[in-house]
């Protein structure tokens, strides 16, 4: 359901004592690293499809994006380690986004120096020394979801003279991008379509009904059977807890130990 992720781990954090504040921050960052590990396995799968097909393109493409995606980390790891950096940075853009708004006639944020520095706080708290854990945990997860799609694909009888791996990942890549905007709750339908359309540009259309097959394979692995899985996981929450997702218990204050951690 639309919403619905948000809404469960809000509850869920604040069921351990967790405020407000730390929990959204918690939940942005986390999204953010997600995002960015997204975006460094889109990069590496075009960056090999160029090396092993020779592509010109596909490797100008890689080197644009990489030296793009560089360029933000490195203002980020900028703004995290120095206050002085963050305050200008937000006095260019506070620059940026008042003539941006002035061009749509609406009134801009004026206080957005202020926002950035306190992300940066919050940020520095809530990930500290983790960062490298967070984009381990992260990579490690998009590793297990294209394996079980490479499986899927094996599985219903797709060699790898057909569709190589490095097909598989380029496919898979273009999925993870596109299925980031949130078209349809779980993607569900887009990262099908996308797919199959990918594998069969790749494979032609004689595997068009075979790569379908193994696509539908894939979804019910990484969408559907954990639906199920993750219900008897918020009952069991909601039992231990007692706390409910529209109402119950306020949530405690979070102990000294957790905040200072």
């Amino acid at each position: 359901l639309p919403g619905f992720d948000l809404v469960l781990r809000v509850g869920m954090y604040r069921s351990w004592g967790f405020p407000m504040e730390r929990t959204m921050s918690g939940m942005f960052l986390s999204g953010i690293v997600e995002m960015s590990t997204k975006l460094i396995v889109a990069i590496t799968a075009v960056l090999v499809w160029g090396l092993l097909r020779l592509d010109l393109n596909a490797l100008a493409i890689a080197g644009i994006a990489a030296l793009v995606v560089i360029g933000l980390a490195l203002v980020i790891a900028m703004i995290l380690r120095s206050e002085e950096q963050a305050r200008k940075f937000g006095q260019m853009m506070q620059k940026v986004v008042r003539w941006v708004m002035t061009k749509f006639k609406r009134q801009a944020p004026e206080n957005l120096v202020d926002r950035i520095l306190s992300v940066r706080i919050e940020a520095r708290e809530v990930l500290g020394k983790r960062w490298p854990f967070a984009f381990l945990g992260a990579f490690i997860g998009q590793v297990i979801v294209y394996s079980i799609l490479v499986i899927s694909i094996r599985a219903v009888g797709v060699e790898n003279d057909v569709l190589s791996w490095s097909d598989i990942l380029i496919a898979y890549a273009i999925t993870t991008i596109v299925t980031s905007i949130p078209i349809t709750p779980g993607s569900i339908g887009i990262a099908s379509l996308v797919l199959v359309g990918c594998f069969t540009a790749l494979a032609g259309k004689e595997v068009s009904e075979l790569a379908t097959a193994g696509v539908i394979l894939y979804r019910l692995s990484v969408w559907l059977l954990p639906i199920p899985i993750g219900w008897i996981a918020t009952l069991r929450w909601q039992a231990t807890t007692g706390v409910h997702l529209f109402g119950g218990p306020k949530p405690k204050a979070i102990p000294e130990s957790r905040s200072a951690n």
